[in-house]
């Protein structure tokens, strides 16, 4: 997505990985690997009112390629 000059970004943790859960239940991350490897692997695409329909179409021409 960069090389197509998108900006992504990964931005979420999941719930496990949270340090209020952590101290608050004791939850351990890597009891949760699914979580876990879900909240890496989640990407953050552009989203603005600024976007203009050019902007847009660009980022899904881009996941669309990079889906192939």
């Amino acid at each position: 997505m960069t090389a197509e000059n998108i900006g992504v970004g990964v931005h979420y943790l999941s719930i496990p990985e949270h340090p209020y859960y952590q101290q608050t239940f004791g939850w351990q991350p890597e009891n949760y690997p699914k979580a876990m490897a879900i909240g890496r692997q989640t990407v953050s695409l552009p989203l603005s009112a600024k976007l203009t329909n050019e902007d847009v179409n660009d980022v899904i021409f881009a996941v669309k390629n990079l889906l192939k």
